[in-house]
């Protein structure tokens, strides 16, 4: 497990009851598998160790009423959340969140842009646009550099159009994940205004003037940042 091997690494031994790794916070965009698989096989594998320790899930989950009809659905987490919490012994603790929430996690300060709950009175047609939207501002403790981040989980393009109506130039940042994996999903205008110095994604980073991938062809903008054509 990388977390425990970098637990390892920093201390110089691996976690213990007394000295247990925390994670103090879990954020979960929506309940596609390839965004919870982990958090379960985790909870299922370390939840009752006491050298692993998960102090809070934070997530808006649909409900199936709210996403009725909508492209994609996926509800096997929130069905089944008490149980991932009772694999914890109750520690884990679950938050929901909503817009305008923010939050201070150990030295990151996180704030909601975005659920699907924004969306309304719309109702939902691609189960991709009930991501829930975080920015974290961080504090280096010694220098004071701030640096920004939004994670858009996998944002489609009736949330980005919401975040660009509610936001504008305020979605500023330094560094911003691109959306469903840099398929279909947030639009160009959306990225242009976060105007990131970093655009992270899990392929085709880098600065030349056109990159292909799985058959979709991206261009480059200010910053490296891409986005679909």
């Amino acid at each position: 497990n990388v977390l425990m091997d970098l637990y390892t690494r920093a201390h110089g031994k691996a976690p213990t009851k007394d000295n247990p790794l925390v994670i103090a916070g879990w954020i979960l965009t929506h309940q596609h598998w390839d965004h919870i698989s982990v958090f379960r096989d985790f909870c299922e594998k370390y939840g009752s160790q006491k050298q692993v320790r998960i102090e809070a899930l934070y997530a808006n989950f649909i409900s199936q009423i709210e996403a009725f009809n909508a492209y994609n659905p996926d509800f096997s987490l929130s069905n089944k959340l008490q149980t991932y919490v009772d694999l914890t012994g109750g520690v884990l603790k679950y938050y929901k969140l909503h817009s305008g929430m923010k939050l201070q996690i150990r030295n990151a300060t996180m704030e909601v842009l975005y659920t699907h709950e924004d969306l309304a009175p719309r109702r939902i047609s691609y189960f991709n646009d009930s991501s829930t939207v975080v920015r974290f501002t961080l504090r280096d403790s010694t220098s004071q550099n701030v640096t920004t981040a939004t994670f858009l989980g996998d944002l489609y393009k009736y949330g980005s159009r919401t975040m660009r109506a509610l936001y504008g130039e305020s979605l500023k940042c330094d560094i911003v994940q691109v959306a469903h994996h840099g398929y279909n999903g947030c639009e160009k205008e959306l990225y242009q205004l976060f105007s990131p110095a970093l655009a992270d994604k899990q392929f085709a980073m880098g600065r030349a003037d056109q990159c292909q991938s799985r058959h979709q062809q991206y261009m480059v903008f200010s910053g490296g940042l891409l986005y679909r054509q």
